[in-house]
């Protein structure tokens, strides 16, 4: 099962096609985040009892399709993982991730929940500059231990 959204998630990319980031909170079971789920840029999605965003993305230095590179370089996605109580106005701490696609670290926690970036969509093009907008980390988020 798991191979089978890769490969779907594979498919998308090489197509180059971004489905729309939808506009309001969605809500994932801590099981579905267990597998993956796609954070959309500024998206809020809500996972077991927390809240998290993919709030930035930056040191956009992957190698782009169509280059040869010496190594496949690295991006930072940034994602927030506010705590259960942020929709009532609490002043609990937000936990700040900075996960990299190819160097450490790749996962982190927070609010007792584990985050791990698996993919970093849409990879740089030789031909076309990334749009901001576009860019989805698909995580997987499970209980911390």
């Amino acid at each position: 099962m798991k191979a089978l959204r890769l490969v779907a998630l594979l498919v998308v990319a090489a197509c180059g096609k971004q489905a729309a980031a939808p506009q309001t909170t969605v809500e994932f079971s801590l099981t579905q985040a267990g597998d993956s789920i796609p954070l959309y840029l500024g998206q809020e999605a809500k996972v077991d009892d927390v809240y998290m965003v993919l709030s930035d993305v930056t040191n956009e230095s992957r190698c782009a399709r169509g280059v040869q590179c010496v190594w496949a370089g690295d991006a930072v996605a940034s994602i927030t993982v506010h705590p259960p109580c942020i929709k009532q106005g609490c002043k609990a701490a937000s936990f700040n991730l900075a996960l990299h696609t190819n160097l450490e670290p790749r996962s982190g926690e927070g609010w007792g929940h584990k985050v791990q970036l698996l993919a970093l969509l849409p990879e740089p093009d030789i031909n076309q500059p990334i749009d901001r907008s576009k860019y989805v980390a698909w995580v997987r988020v499970t209980k911390s231990q």
